[in-house]
């Protein structure tokens, strides 16, 4: 009884909850809810400027604005809403005004609007807040660890709000990392990515678009390429290995693939100038194997271009469990790597390579998997698109 009694107060308390500030969504659904503009007070505000600044409203690369002091570009302004469409634990929008500095630093952050339960008592739209202001500072260019939890300089959760705190700090993220991509602040590589165009697609649609690749090798191929192993694949038309492999960051290929949460989580994982990499597989052989459990580097697949050979170690991968799209096959398993693109280059073609091992009589046999890829053009910024410096 005395839990039923908490949750009608619970239930009571989150029908209670205010936005932040009047919404000019008020009575739109998710899909047509209205970015919040700034004025330029805030804006300054936001950027901790004493003095008058200057708006200019920006739709390329990135929907937002740039903000300037004194003809001078001070740094840019975005949207969560409008950059990432972040959704909260409700359902419903979240926004939050992110501000970031041309050194690719979060300047400031101001929570516009929000429809979050409040997840216990005593949590308020002002702790959300100031959960929200203390991102100020933080430093995009940072080196950190395999997930953002472990960043030391990232502010404390809300406790009792840890999914509601999630979705704050992946919007935040997300967007500061897109505007900083698109404004070629972040460097490494990866400012050529079309990171705001979205169309919903099938997984079939993305095949044939060339957005994601599949390669697959038979039971019959892999025994014939390994029949000096003591103990060679058993035959058949069965696949060893049947796999596809697509880079994420394009929203038209991660969202479709991984749905808004999923795609903001991934996206807010990856470092400076680094760019996510969908693999995915069925049949006998593993692409990623278990090996990486004991040593932390997966030795069965690797990414090639040119002379640049990576291998991924365990901070750079995260499982997938489900993906948004309903048309996809049966999949064994499905792979996030987060991959450097000072090395590789995803604007360029690469090779996804999955090695195969079997022990022989001399020693060992390899057979080696490749797959072609090139993220295609539609996927893409303009050479003339790309912001001056």
């Amino acid at each position: 009884m005395r839990f039923i009694q908490q949750l009608m107060i619970l239930v009571l308390a989150a029908g209670s909850l205010t936005p932040a500030a009047p919404s000019r969504a008020a009575g739109l659904g998710v899909d047509t809810a209205v970015a919040a503009a700034p004025d330029t007070a805030l804006a300054a505000e936001i950027f901790g400027l004493p003095g008058p600044v200057e708006l200019v409203r920006d739709q390329a690369p990135v929907p937002g604005w740039t903000v300037l002091v004194s003809g001078r570009v001070a740094g840019y302004l975005a949207s969560t809403w409008e950059v990432s469409k972040s959704v909260g634990y409700s359902g419903q929008p979240i926004e939050i005004l992110v501000g970031v500095s041309s050194d690719a630093r979060i300047v400031g952050a101001r929570l516009i609007r929000h429809n979050e339960p409040i997840l216990t008592l005593g949590i308020s739209t002002e702790d959300i807040a100031r959960y929200v202001d203390a991102f100020a500072g933080l430093d995009l260019k940072q080196p950190h660890a395999s997930t953002f939890d472990s960043r030391a300089d990232l502010p404390d959760i809300i406790t009792g709000a840890t999914v509601s705190t999630g979705v704050i700090r992946d919007a935040i993220l997300r967007t500061a990392r897109v505007v900083a991509n698109a404004h070629a602040i972040l460097g490494g590589g990866v400012d050529r990515i079309d990171r705001v165009s979205f169309e919903q697609r099938g997984w079939e649609q993305l095949m044939t678009s060339g957005a994601l690749k599949r390669t697959t090798v038979s039971l019959d191929t892999a025994h014939d390429a390994l029949a000096a192993a003591k103990l060679p694949p058993p035959t058949g038309n069965g696949a060893f290995l049947d796999m596809w492999v697509s880079v994420l960051d394009p929203p038209t290929i991660g969202k479709s693939l991984l749905g808004q949460q999923g795609y903001t989580r991934a996206m807010a994982s990856l470092g400076p100038g680094q760019f996510a990499l969908f693999v995915a597989s069925r049949g006998l052989h593993s692409h990623r194997g278990t090996g990486w459990r004991k040593t932390g580097e997966f030795d069965r697949i690797r990414l090639i271009q040119g002379d640049e050979a990576v291998v991924f170690n365990k901070d750079d991968y995260r499982r997938i469990d489900t993906l948004a799209t309903r048309d996809a096959p049966k999949l064994k398993e499905m792979s996030l790597f987060r991959v450097p693109a000072d090395r590789i280059d995803p604007a360029r073609p690469f090779l996804v390579e999955v090695i195969a091992r079997r022990k022989s009589t001399d020693g060992e046999v390899l057979m080696r998997i490749p797959l072609d890829y090139v993220l295609p053009a539609e996927f893409l910024l303009a050479r003339q698109q790309l912001p001056e410096h």
